[in-house]
């Protein structure tokens, strides 16, 4: 795969990213409101609700493409790659903090927050996890061709 399959590939991952941020919010919710009532005053459900979920769901759409453009030989293991594929997830990242730091003011931005916290939550997992993957790659290739040289 030519990088500029790759942007187009990765980039048109960004919708699947976005929809598996809030949906991996909205499964801990629904595991939040059938919990009993003394786990759901815990305070790390607040971490897991608006953090943890969210980027969890970002992190697993990445890890399903990249083990599936491994498979078929097509995913560049190098940070040339990483900055290629990510550019569309680092823009759509850069609007949603955007949207968050001018709506910081506003005294009822919770529920709006989440909206927008969430998918950029998952963005940022994203962006983590195929930033690990090239450098574990790019390690591992280069592991290869020195035990090939020696």
């Amino acid at each position: 795969m030519t990088l500029r399959r790759q942007a187009i590939v990765f980039g048109a991952a960004v919708v699947a990213i976005i929809l598996a941020a809030i949906q991996s919010a909205d499964l801990a919710f629904a595991v939040y409101y059938a919990a009993p009532e003394r786990y759901s005053r815990a305070e790390w459900w607040v971490w897991t609700l608006n953090v943890f979920a969210p980027a969890l769901g970002g992190a697993f759409v990445v890890a399903v493409l990249i083990a599936w453009e491994s498979r078929r030989a097509q995913y560049t293991c190098a940070w040339q790659g990483d900055l290629v594929r990510t550019t569309s997830w680092y823009v759509a990242a850069g609007v949603l903090y955007w949207i968050v730091w001018m709506d910081r003011g506003i005294s009822d931005f919770g529920l709006w927050g989440q909206i927008v916290e969430w998918p950029l939550t998952g963005l940022l997992a994203a962006i983590a996890t195929d930033a690990l993957a090239s450098a574990w790659g790019a390690r591992t290739q280069r592991r290869a061709v020195v035990s090939a040289l020696v």
